[in-house]
């Protein structure tokens, strides 16, 4: 695979990586002060889900890192919300392709080697280690809270240096014994996804949340560092995500510019007449 081709496949993986009021400047330093309940903190959880606009545009700088290698370039984001998101991949200040994500297919050009390729969601989660919707890659994106589900029972566990609240898809048993090696894949059918989500201790915003998959052993950290206001409602500034698998170590940064909401912009795609098959 050429250095061009790596960038482009690079970028439109990663751009899929990737609410609340108020700002979130870096990590946190205050300390929780007060108790506050479990159904208090899941009702905040549902409500940083919900999307006050319907579409979203942005640039941003991704700087990638695996074990053998390190990349940055440029991207373009035009989405709109719950449907489909397009843009541009450019990298020395030259667009070296365009793409159009939905939530069933992936497609691109290569602008330097004239070519095309389409294909469905699973290719992306081949290369990050573990199988992953639309919505997985929308809400990070957008920095809102993933995989939330309206039937599990979150329960609010200790952070034992009272910088976070902390909701939890199980008990801190459980991630312990993932952490230890400990789950029989085999004898439990585990094919749960775990997940605790941080909330800041004065604003209750999103400030970072850990995902385990056992049965893929993958591990996803992303950390949303810092957020700013775009028309009284807070979007992502600086969101860091580190994902390990047994194949590879990968870390992202997004580094968001120019967002702006409501502003209805072409969601697009076309493949020129000359241009052939990527894979052929």
């Amino acid at each position: 695979m050429t250095l061009k081709k790596s960038i482009i496949y690079l970028g439109i993986s990663l751009l899929m990586f990737t609410y609340s009021c108020g700002n979130n400047k870096g990590a946190t330093t205050k300390q929780i002060t007060k108790k506050i309940n479990d159904k208090e903190l899941r009702e905040r959880l549902f409500d940083l889900q919900s999307v006050d606009y319907t579409f979203f545009y942005t640039k941003m700088n991704v700087n990638y890192k695996n074990s053998k290698k390190e990349q940055s370039f440029k991207m373009s984001v035009k989405m709109k919300v719950d449907s489909a998101f397009s843009g541009t991949i450019s990298y020395a200040n030259f667009i070296v392709a365009t793409y159009l994500v939905d939530k069933d297919s992936l497609k691109s050009t290569n602008k330097q080697e004239k070519c095309y390729f389409t294909e469905d969601l699973s290719y992306i989660s081949s290369m990050i280690g573990v199988e992953l919707e639309y919505s997985f890659f929308e809400d990070v994106l957008l920095g809102k809270p993933i995989e939330i589900d309206g039937k599990s029972k979150y329960k609010q566990i200790k952070d034992k240096d009272k910088q976070y609240y902390i909701l939890s898809s199980h008990n801190k048993h459980k991630f312990k014994k993932i952490e230890e090696d400990k789950i029989n894949l085999d004898n439990n059918k585990n094919d749960n996804i775990y997940i605790q989500y941080y909330f800041t201790p004065d604003s209750l915003n999103l400030a970072k949340m850990h995902i385990e998959i056992p049965a893929d052993s993958v591990s996803i950290n992303i950390n949303y560092v810092e957020t700013k206001l775009v028309d009284g409602i807070s979007v992502p500034e600086l969101t860091t995500m580190t994902i390990v698998h047994p194949k590879d170590s990968i870390t992202v940064q997004l580094d968001y510019s120019k967002v702006k909401l409501n502003q209805r912009k072409t969601i697009k795609f076309s493949i020129p007449n000359n241009y052939e098959d990527c894979n052929k």
